[in-house]
């Protein structure tokens, strides 16, 4: 079952998640899905996943991005093992220089380890 890193969500300005404990997972693959469900049109959405040993000082590199999404969708990333103990979520939201809409976006970041939804497709 996936483990929400965002719960499906509106927002209109940058920001980040809470802090996810990977626990056991922090030693498996890692199957990362964005689910982006509205956009405003011209807006642009950037998710940086960032990765901290101990849940306080975050990784300055990102260890996955979903860059530029602009539109609704489902998008996937893996995440190759090992990755530190806590990750979270970043997010920046913009709109193109043609429109003067705020941004706008709904959606839900899960993460699950990469085998389990093979797995639940033959079950």
């Amino acid at each position: 079952m996936p483990n929400f890193l965002v719960e499906e969500t509106t927002v209109r300005e940058c920001g980040e998640s809470s802090v996810l404990d990977l626990g056991e997972s922090q030693h498996r693959d890692l199957l990362l899905t964005l689910e982006v469900t509205h956009v405003r049109q011209h807006q642009e959405l950037n998710i940086h996943i960032l990765a901290s040993e101990d849940g306080k000082s975050w990784s300055k590199r990102p260890v996955a991005s979903f860059l530029e999404k602009m539109y609704c969708g489902t998008y996937r990333l893996a995440l190759t093992a090992p990755v530190a103990r806590y990750l979270k979520a970043s997010w920046q939201v913009s709109g193109l220089a043609r429109t003067q809409a705020h941004p706008l976006f709904r959606f839900c970041l899960t993460m699950e380890e990469a085998g389990t939804r093979a797995m639940a497709g033959a079950a």
